[in-house]
């Protein structure tokens, strides 16, 4: 480990960056990014959506 450096060097040097990740949980339909653990909470707002939606 102490051969190589913490970094790549262009990672170093960067001044600015932002980091973002997108995925379909990102946009959810009903609630929050948290829908497809929260659905599954019997009692939640979003399971009772799901469960809605199912019918």
């Amino acid at each position: 480990m102490d051969q190589h450096p913490a970094a790549p060097e262009w990672f170093q040097d960067a001044k600015f960056g932002v980091y973002r990740h997108w995925g379909a949980f990102a946009t959810p339909e009903y609630g929050t990014e948290w829908y497809p653990r929260t659905m599954y909470i019997n009692g939640s707002n979003e399971n009772n959506h799901h469960k809605s939606r199912l019918r």
